[in-house]
């Protein structure tokens, strides 16, 4: 009956992963919107981005910003921006952002950023470990060398601090790595050891920031 169509949209998907400069993300939000014919600087993308997001006959935009842990330098600065576009009268932009960290505006947002955020969260129960080995064993399926001990052992670890089946499966490619044999070698507990002390140093780093 009196059920509203949904209006069209452009859709970004943007990740904190992908972007190996923070500005880059002016970049790709820039070419969603506006599909240039030629590559446009960083800087060039904010100012466009900054007056179509001003703009009144402007067309609904959603950014799925994965990873937004990623952009949480210094200044903090695009992450500003991009939040300050939401807040403005009339804007049609609508932010959905994905972070490891659950209190992540509490732990990292500057107060202007804070200010400028949504008060709607989503909180996501980490995968246990049986969820993981099964994630994990189908995405390997078609590398047998993967030792199905260590595949275990990885579940395990990760579960037993995140739950993150991306963080998992990073180990897992890392193990892949330090064998220097690809599919064609083993890929056992000791590969897998090297690849969790490598990945959970990291970790240590990044809350130490």
């Amino acid at each position: 009956g009196g059920s509203k169509k949904i209006p069209h949209f452009i859709f970004s998907h943007l990740n904190g992963m992908q972007l190996s400069q923070p500005e880059h993300l002016y970049t790709r939000l820039a070419q969603t919107v506006f599909e240039p014919s030629k590559r446009i600087s960083a800087e060039k993308c904010l100012q466009m981005l900054n007056g179509y997001f001003s703009e009144k006959d402007q067309k609904p935009v959603v950014v799925l910003l994965d990873e937004v842990d990623l952009l949480c330098v210094r200044k903090q600065t695009l992450l500003y921006n991009l939040f300050d576009w939401t807040a403005r009268p009339g804007t049609k932009l609508a932010v959905l952002a994905i972070a490891n960290t659950m209190d992540l505006p509490e732990r990292a947002f500057a107060g202007r950023v804070a200010s400028r955020i949504g008060l709607t969260r989503t909180i996501f129960q980490p995968y246990s470990f049986r969820q993981l080995q099964t994630i994990i064993q189908g995405r390997l399926k078609k590398i047998p060398a993967f030792d199905p001990e260590a595949i275990e052992l990885v579940s395990r670890k990760v579960a037993a601090v995140s739950g993150d089946a991306r963080r998992a499966l990073d180990i897992c490619r890392r193990a892949t790595e330090i064998t220097g044999r690809g599919a064609s070698g083993k890929i056992g507990m000791t590969e897998v050891d090297k690849a969790l002390s490598e990945m959970f140093s990291s970790l240590k780093v990044d809350i130490c920031l």
